[in-house]
């Protein structure tokens, strides 16, 4: 029970902050704070997304909670873990056509 709820709460908390994912200029955090208080955790307003690298849906993961996603759903085709299952499942989760992720950086960086 509670490697389960470590699992959810990692891709929970992860999905919650991915708008300010890579964003360490304390002026655009600060200006994005200041505009409504809004405390840029599960925003769903595009003025409060100043994550400079990329986007995804809100509520989506980041890449890493991806990889982690990636590696649960190898392990539970194997009864241990299958690098070359794990490999493939990756590249499925991050090929262009997965549609997650989008073109790669974006125009504005």
């Amino acid at each position: 029970m509670r490697a389960r709820s470590m699992i959810q709460c990692h891709f929970i908390s992860d999905a919650s902050v991915v708008p300010v994912h890579w964003q360490y200029n304390k002026d655009v955090i600060q200006k994005s704070v200041s505009e409504d208080g809004n405390p840029l955790l599960f925003s769903t307003e595009e003025k409060h997304w100043i994550n400079p690298f990329y986007k995804v849906k809100v509520g989506n993961n980041s890449l890493y909670a991806d990889q982690g996603r990636a590696l649960l759903e190898s392990l539970s085709r194997n009864p241990s873990f299958d690098c070359v299952d794990y490999s493939k499942t990756l590249e499925n989760y991050f090929t262009k056509d997965n549609g997650l992720y989008g073109e790669f950086p974006e125009k504005d960086v």
